[in-house]
């Protein structure tokens, strides 16, 4: 269950027009005749300029006097339709909405327009203006339907009459997008909130006030999108400006102020967020009042966030007063009110008053339900807090049709936001996440296991299947040539414009190809529309069709079994198995505290052949840490060695709250590792024991519960979820003994990705006429010293790198140095001698990333089974867009630099069954909520292939050589994927030399597929 969010930017602009601003007079019936009256005419306008002082200075109780006193003086000497009569009554009842007279307001709006148009035409500018207002006040009051056929003409008029530049169309063009905002869909207000802010920057500076907004405004939309950290530089941006060019007490600051503090709530960070909503409630009570609704807004942030922080009997009185402050003010159906009436329910529940807050939720939803509509986001986070207080109640079977309505609604929502982009996709679902699993648990205790599988299925890895089945029916579903290359210069353009976003360091160059690349993305989305209506069999094969329990029997031997980990809020983790028969069990494994901490000190401990000095993947000297958390075994790699701040302590808990706390926070689904900080009572550890404590605990967690399942079975297909994507599976105990000594281990995104590349498998068998294998690797790098250290004792790493300082990301990126990988030729030798006269060897500065494009441009990349790229990898944490293969430069352009990124690697023709990355760090990326690890594995999968072997960290040069020609030969045999690389794991495992059954030489290959 969850608070519904205070994000709330920029309201709706009006206009304020003075006697200066004013079109020509054409009608007789208010013209000026005599010097007196004229006279009158100039008195009223400088009164009318000395309140818009006042009102810009937020004296608005002096500002309403004044507006009172001008009205009534131009009614009584100008007359009712005198412009400067207008232009007052316009004021007053802009003072009056800014006094929370709302209603009142709405009445001078109206009659303005009305007037307006009457004696100056619908089409005069200040016509324009009323009728924004007008629209503006009813989306005040929250009446959206009704306000936005006004609005869309408002726009129109405004852009076909000023042009659109002009700054009241650029103010009509951002009322209209927060309007759609409001409604619910904002993936159809963002390309008109890009281009409000565009042209805002361009005619009025990008620190006038209204520009500034429309900055909040953008940062708010892609927060929305489930973009947060995409958002975040933004609404630090305008914060900055704000208070540079404004001052703290300006409204667009208050503002600012309060929506960072929002974006860092939505990113975990609640602790970091508390000040700021304290500092925006305060400025905004002392200059607003306490009962305005931008006070009130204040108000429920500040209270939301102490519930986050666990003190709900903190935030208690603050959401009893912004509930009766709201109603009093807006009304009970005011989306505001509806918004304050939730988090109250919330508070009561966690407070455990469950019974109280059930008919506030059923209030919510109703009317939530009647005024915004079934799939609207307010609704449908009403319809998941109504169930999830059923549930508490013990009515769960009653809860389930609602959890239902939300899903169907959370999908609809999924399917708009399509309309942007693929990461809108992303971060929508990634938003709904929390209900998808509560509906998940709810099903689980209702004994609708098998229905929960297929809800799993919609949680992962969404938008791979549609990219892979997208590329597939440009190629296969009988376009027409000029339709499927359009489809595919789309998709490439898109891949080419995020790797020369990744790699530059220019804001104002990132910023111009973001907006490319949007523009490109709702190309490619209108395109698949378009192209889905017109042709019925590039629409079926587009169609996704999730797989389900049903599908297990053609999907898994019957010595295998599924594994479908789930991480939901607090780092609890969750299992449903399914074997051959189509049984599916549900397994309630563990809460799991700093569970990526945990993950990631495996990963470290066993990167490092040595346990006496450790490195990370940046060159970093690290540590290990162990701590106990009650009666919990913690564990976090650390490098600064300072101890833990207060702060960073209460962000660990939050982070690390379980599902057993009070519902309704608005907590991250899946925490990020911890701050790179030494907790209390934490201490070093390095002895081989103490790896065996730590790869023991995470057995006993993860695979322990799962043993009638495992039991017989000699298959084991793993789909991770969150931090669990970068766990070492093979080397964790069962029974005593490592995993990959008993089953044959591989990992899927998902079920309904396992079915894709079963059809896929099938599809490139029936091809009869490819080569085998095609190897590139040992690339001149330009160096010679991994020739002068062969042979000598040093265990060579196809490694990232050492970092070079910490400036400009793309700078330190051109300035790596890579030495050559002789092991790396050894490596080829092997593969073209075990595919004598079915392989091409592809190395030295031929093996350029020039190559690979000409190979792929001329489909020849599509006409081998195996590819072998042997070279060094490149994946720095911190900045995940960057995730390469590193190949031979031939420049410093990013088509031409060696580095092909993950979205270069989107744009290649493959159709391989299997592509060997054997290089360092393959197997990373970053954790997507909703979609797993974005990396070169997701990318090829998208490109074509069908199963992948990555690694997890930097590899050693010759025994990975011998590992990959090991590997081969099996392949070559015709043994499968899964069964080849377990004996050759089992042979590292029970070699002859000792140092060759260390996890660090064979424990780092990961197979994705089958």
């Amino acid at each position: 269950m969850r608070n519904l969010s205070w994000s709330k930017c920029v309201l709706p602009t009006l206009t304020i027009l003075a006697l200066g601003l004013l079109g020509h007079a054409p009608e007789d019936g208010w013209r000026v005749r005599t010097a007196h009256a004229q006279d009158n005419a100039a008195d009223i306008a400088a009164a009318n300029r000395k309140f818009e002082q006042m009102y810009a200075q937020g004296n608005y109780p002096a500002a309403l006097a004044q507006a009172a006193g001008i009205l009534k003086r131009a009614q009584s000497v100008l007359g009712e339709k005198h412009p400067n009569t207008l232009t007052s009554l316009n004021n007053y009842a802009y003072v009056l909405q800014a006094r929370n007279r709302a209603a009142e307001a709405l009445s001078y709006f109206e009659r303005v327009l009305q007037l307006r148009a009457e004696v100056l035409g619908e089409k005069h500018p200040d016509t324009l203006v009323s009728l924004g207002n007008y629209a503006s006040a009813l989306v005040t009051l929250g009446r959206l339907a009704e306000a936005l056929p006004h609005s869309e003409r408002a726009l129109k008029l405004s852009t076909d009459l000023l042009g659109e530049k002009h700054p009241d169309t650029v103010i009509a063009l951002n009322n209209h997008a927060d309007l759609l905002r409001d409604l619910g869909r904002v993936a159809e207000a963002l390309p008109h909130i890009e281009r409000a802010l565009r042209l805002g920057i361009e005619t009025m500076g990008e620190k006038h006030p209204d520009t500034l907004g429309f900055l909040n405004n953008y940062a708010f939309a892609l927060q929305e999108l489930g973009r947060a950290a995409e958002a975040l530089p933004h609404f630090v941006r305008a914060l900055k400006l704000s208070t540079e060019a404004l001052g703290e007490k300006h409204r667009i600051t208050q503002y600012a102020i309060n929506s960072y503090a929002n974006v860092l709530q939505t990113l975990g960070r609640t602790v970091e967020a508390l000040p700021y909503y304290e500092r925006a409630l305060k400025l905004r009570t002392e200059i607003l009042g306490e009962k305005h609704p931008e006070t009130l807004l204040s108000l429920g942030s500040y209270a939301t966030g102490l519930q986050v922080l666990g003190r709900p009997a903190d935030a208690l009185p603050y959401s009893e007063r912004a509930l009766k402050f709201f109603i009093e003010i807006l009304g009970e159906k005011h989306p505001n009110t509806l918004l304050s009436l939730n988090n109250y329910a919330r508070v009561l529940q966690e407070l455990g008053r469950v019974a109280e807050a059930l008919p506030h939720d059923e209030r919510v939803l109703k009317l939530s339900s009647e005024m915004l509509g079934e799939k609207h986001p307010s609704t449908l986070l009403s319809l998941n807090n109504y169930a999830g207080t059923l549930e508490a109640l013990g009515r769960t079977a009653e809860a389930l049709p609602y959890y239902a309505r939300f899903i169907a609604g959370a999908e609809a929502q999924r399917d708009e936001a399509g309309r942007d982009s693929t990461e809108s996709q992303r971060g929508v679902l990634g938003n709904y996440l929390y209900g998808y699993h509560d509906y998940l648990r709810a099903l689980k205790d209702t004994g609708g296991v098998r229905e929960a599988l297929s809800v799993l299925e919609r949680t992962k890895a969404r938008t791979l299947l549609e990219q892979m089945t997208l590329r597939s029916a440009a190629t296969s579903s009988g376009l027409p040539d000029t339709e499927a290359k359009k489809l595919l210069e789309y998709s490439d353009r898109i891949g080419a414009l995020d790797t020369r976003i990744a790699q530059t360091g220019k804001d104002a160059e990132r910023e111009a190809l973001k907006a490319e690349r949007n523009t490109t993305s709702r190309a490619l989305a209108e395109l698949k529309r378009e192209l889905q209506g017109r042709y019925p069999r590039f629409h079926q094969i587009t169609e996704v069709r999730l797989a389900t329990a049903e599908d297990a029997r053609n999907l898994l031997p019957a010595n295998g079994v599924f594994v479908s980990y789930i991480v939901m809020r607090g780092n609890t983790v969750k299992a449903l198995t399914l074997n051959a028969a189509g049984e599916v069990t549900w397994f309630d494994i563990a809460a799991l505290p700093g569970l990526a901490d945990t993950v990631e000190a495996l990963r470290m401990w066993t990167a490092n052949l040595s346990g006496s000095v450790l490195v990370d993947d940046t060159g970093r000297t690290i540590q290990i840490l162990r701590w106990v958390e009650g009666s919990t075994p913690r564990w976090r790699v650390v490098a600064a060695g300072q101890a833990c701040s207060t702060q960073q302590m209460q962000q660990d808990k939050q982070q690390n709250e379980s599902t057993a706390a009070p519902r309704g926070l608005n907590a991250p689904v899946t925490g990020n590792a911890g701050a790179d900080c030494i907790p209390p009572g934490a201490a070093f550890v390095s002895r081989e024991a103490q790896y065996q404590e730590l790869i023991a605990y995470l057995g006993k967690s993860l695979l322990d519960p799962l043993q009638s399942q495992l039991a017989g079975k000699q298959q084991v297909i793993i789909s991770p979820d969150g931090p669990l994507g970068l766990v070492p599976w093979d080397v964790l105990p069962l029974n005593g003994k490592p995993l990959i000594a008993q089953f044959e281990v591989s990992q899927v995104q998902s079920l309904s990705v396992l079915k894709l590349l079963r059809e896929r498998q099938a599809e490139y068998g029936r091809n009869k006429t490819r080569d085998a294998l095609l190897a590139i690797g040992n690339p001149e790098y330009g160096s010679n010293s991994g020739a002068a250290n062969r042979g000598k004792g040093v265990t060579m790493t196809r490694s990232p790198f050492t970092r070079q300082g910490s400036g400009n990301p793309a700078e330190m990126l051109r300035n790596l140095k890579w030495v050559n990988l002789p092991g790396t030729q050894v490596e080829m030798d092997l593969a073209a001698k075990i595919f004598a006269g079915q392989s091409r060897v592809v190395s030295g500065k031929a093996a350029s990333e020039t190559t690979l494009r000409r190979l792929s441009t001329g489909g020849e990349l599509a006409q081998y089974r195996y590819l072998l790229f042997a070279a060094h990898g490149y994946f720095d944490p911190n900045f995940p867009a960057y995730s390469s293969l590193v190949l031979a430069p031939e420049g410093t352009e990013p088509e031409r630099d060696g580095y092909v990124t993950m979205g270069e690697w989107v744009g290649m023709n493959l159709k391989s069954e299997l592509t060997l990355l054997s290089a360092c760090n393959t197997a990373r990326g970053e954790n997507i909520s909703g979609e797993g690890l974005m990396g070169l594995a997701y990318a090829l999968y998208v490109a074509g292939n069908t199963n992948t072997v990555l690694t997890l960290w930097p590899v050693a040069d010759e025994e990975t050589a011998e590992f990959v020609g090991s590997l081969l030969t099996k392949i070559k045999a015709g043994q499968p994927h899964a069964q080849a690389i377990t004996a050759t794991k089992r042979e590292f495992l029970n070699h002859d030399h000792p140092r060759k059954r260390n996890p660090y030489f064979w424990a780092p290959f990961v197979l994705y597929g089958m």
